[in-house]
């Protein structure tokens, strides 16, 4: 017999009255020999501690690498390329660059952490992600590579192009325009599936809309956030991601894996046919509590 939810909220709300050392005592005791609910309502309190003690040190990680990449000037090579501009800060800094290739000089985008970052496993996760697909949707890994201070870098191919809102936007496209680059969407991000690959941050600056000749393409860039695993297997990660696009059991923080990625095709299928985005929010802690 299914046990109706809302008897593992009343549980969980009052332990949570209790004081920490308190709580599992209270909750075993309060839960009459029932295991499963125990389980459950110490689940949800251990989300909650791991979500306060997150919250609390969010503030302070992102001062430190805001603080540091304010002082970092723009480097003129990063390995073999010549940085041309700086696209984008913060802890992972993405540069325009040039390679020099059989006399032919190519454009790429070169992404690099700070030094000691302690955001280094999103790049190795990204490395880790790209290296598994080969797909014309999706942007094509160039080479990796670590500098003398020990600092990471990932090199793409560059993607010159539009976010997919912003281009349907521009162009005028039609309703049968905006569905087609959806389907191409959805094939990239199939691919990536099945390479045991989710995205966890797909959304319209992470799908760029090319336009080679006549035609307009789909790129899907920044796997940062990925997580690797199985087809259909689930992962535990940080509940990270953009809040007007992200999955709800995502912005819960809880176990995510390919569905979260169609729910976030969803939400950027909305906003193309609506013309306004499924959700409007400052950050992940507003979502929640929507959800």
């Amino acid at each position: 017999m299914t046990r109706p939810k809302w008897i593992t909220r009343t549980l969980f709300d009052a332990a949570m009255e209790k004081p920490l050392e308190q709580r599992q005592e209270f909750v075993e005791r309060e839960a009459l020999g029932d295991p499963r609910l125990v389980a459950s309502v110490m689940k949800l309190l251990a989300a909650d501690k791991r979500e306060k003690e997150k919250s609390q040190i969010e503030p302070i990680r992102e001062k430190i690498q805001v603080q540091l990449s304010s002082e970092e000037s723009v480097p003129k090579q990063i390995g073999p390329y010549r940085v041309l501009e700086r696209l984008k800060g913060g802890h992972k800094r993405v540069y325009l660059c040039e390679e020099q290739i059989e006399g032919e000089t190519r454009k790429v985008v070169v992404k690099r952490m700070l030094p000691r970052s302690i955001f280094s496993s999103e790049l190795e996760r990204e490395v880790g992600a790209l290296m598994r697909m080969k797909h014309s949707g999706i942007t094509a890994v160039l080479d990796a590579g670590r500098e003398a201070d020990d600092r990471g870098y990932l090199v793409t191919e560059y993607v010159e192009g539009l976010p997919i809102t912003v281009h349907c936007r521009k162009s005028r496209a039609s309703l049968v325009d905006r569905l087609q680059l959806v389907m191409e969407l959805c094939e990239a991000v199939a691919h990536a599936h099945q390479k045991g690959v989710v995205h966890r941050d797909l959304k319209p600056d992470n799908v760029l809309v090319a336009s080679p000749g006549a035609g307009a393409e789909i790129k899907v860039v920044d796997f940062g956030l990925s997580s690797l695993g199985g087809n259909h297997g689930s992962e535990e990660v940080e509940s990270t991601g953009t809040p007007n696009y992200v999955a709800p059991e995502q912005a819960m923080g809880k176990d995510v894996d390919t569905r979260a990625d169609v729910y976030s095709i969803g939400a950027i299928l909305s906003e193309l046919l609506c013309g306004a985005p499924l959700f409007e929010g400052e950050d992940l802690k507003e979502r929640r509590s929507l959800t």
